[in-house]
């Protein structure tokens, strides 16, 4: 891969799959390919692009009344991590709670993944029994046995520790799961 084409691939992926939905090609595959993309927008650094995304997702779950697919479900922990990523706390913990209320633990994985994300939102914003509250319940919901859900409770429990040595001990031990 060429430094600097990364960047491009995403925007023909999100083009391509919107342009798919905008033909009335399977808006669930649209939505699914939107999904995928979101999550990967954020870890390339491309911020704005996951934004994008998350509003074109948004835009196709409402028009074609899917906003209850995995998909769309799910775009909240993206939204809720990407507020994480631009260091907004507070937005993070709005919308994480706010998808919790609404989605109820009908789907423990799910919850457990916004569950970890309004932890850590609300360990940033200095609730440390709020965020204590959120690991105890993702944890009894089955987040140390959820594999793909590991590595971010590790993360997640370092950032809260305020001494060094707990935090590096947490933040190695998701390193070592990833």
């Amino acid at each position: 891969v060429k430094s600097g084409s990364a960047p491009t691939r995403p925007r023909l992926v999100m083009g391509a799959t919107s342009e798919s939905a905008a033909n009335g090609i399977n808006v669930l595959s649209s939505l699914g390919g939107l999904g995928g993309l979101a999550k990967l927008a954020p870890a390339e650094g491309m911020l704005e692009e996951c934004d994008s995304v998350l509003k074109r997702m948004d835009q196709l779950g409402e028009e074609n009344g899917l906003t209850n697919t995995f998909a769309a479900l799910w775009s909240h922990v993206v939204r809720a991590q990407l507020a994480l990523r631009r260091g907004d706390a507070k937005a993070a913990h709005r919308i994480a709670s706010k998808a919790i209320d609404t989605i109820g633990a009908n789907n423990a994985h799910l919850t457990i993944a916004l569950q970890i994300v309004d932890a850590q939102a609300s360990g940033l914003l200095g609730d440390s029994r709020a965020a204590s509250r959120m690991i105890v319940r993702a944890s009894e919901l089955g987040a140390y046995e959820a594999r793909d859900q590991q590595p971010a409770i590790y993360r997640c429990l370092g950032t809260l520790f305020s001494d060094r040595l707990s935090q590096q001990l947490f933040l190695e031990q998701a390193r070592r799961i990833w």
